[in-house]
């Protein structure tokens, strides 16, 4: 080299291009992730279905059309905006009659909390409903009763998360469905008024308003799924096991129900 040289380099920024994937999901279920999901160019992305209790996935649509009733779908290499719809229909509507009280007897039920002692579970005629009921009797909410199987077992109910129960009380009562889940143990809790306590651990709390004590009969019917969800999004019930109730009054028509 016989004379200095000079070397430029010039550099430009490098721009990466994303696009949307819309993902949408019709009444009787959901879509994970859902709305408008920004994807890298090239990058992929998975879509979870999941029908609601009582329902199944019908179909699913891919830029408007059918890839059939999956419950996952997954874009690859993506390059342009896309689109992704799920549909559901409701399923034959089944349901499990766990008490009705007509077989005069107090089968499945025991005191799982008789401390204050005296707490007892009868089978009576109420003239009021016209039918025989469960009626629990003892130190209010200082007592609690139990409903399984008539051989004592958990229900095992891996099917039905609607529960539906009627009830007559007068004075504080809690109720909880006791389920197992996707993340652990958990008790769907129904009382007067919520307490101060959150819902998120082992115990998911709902208020059935003042009136459910009103000393009149009442009928609900819970969503177990949807109430869980509410709480606690992404966690599934994958059975339901009992029926828990603390406080003194009558019950009847105990049920699970899959819509």
């Amino acid at each position: 080299m016989t004379a200095s040289k000079t070397v430029t380099a010039t550099f430009s920024t490098t721009t990466s291009t994303s696009y949307t994937i819309t993902a949408s999901a019709g009444t009787g279920g959901a879509i994970s992730p859902s709305g408008s999901v920004s994807v890298s160019s090239g990058s992929s992305k998975t879509f979870t279905i999941t029908p609601s209790s009582g329902y199944k996935i019908a179909d699913v649509k891919v830029d408007g059309s059918s890839v059939g009733a999956l419950s996952s779908y997954t874009f690859s290499n993506v390059t342009a905006n896309r689109t992704i719809s799920a549909s559901f229909t409701a399923t034959a509507s089944t349901v499990t009659v766990y008490e009705d009280a007509e077989d005069k007897t107090t089968q499945g039920w025991d005191i799982y909390d008789n401390d204050p002692s005296g707490a007892t579970i009868s089978n009576v005629y109420d003239r009021g409903r016209a039918s025989r009921v469960i009626k629990l009797s003892g130190s209010g909410t200082k007592n609690g009763y139990r409903l399984r199987n008539s051989d004592s077992s958990s229900w095992g109910n891996t099917s039905q998360f609607v529960a539906e129960w009627s009830m007559k009380y007068s004075r504080e009562y809690t109720i909880h469905l006791d389920v197992e889940t996707s993340a652990g143990h958990r008790y769907l809790t129904y009382q007067p008024s919520l307490p101060s306590s959150s819902s998120t651990g082992e115990y998911v709390y709902y208020s059935l308003g003042s009136s459910s004590k009103d000393g009149k009969w009442h009928t609900y019917t819970r969503d177990l799924q949807a109430d869980l969800s509410n709480k606690q999004p992404g966690v599934t019930i994958l059975k339901v096991n009992g029926f828990i109730i603390r406080g003194s009054g009558k019950v009847d028509d105990i049920k699970l129900k899959n819509n």
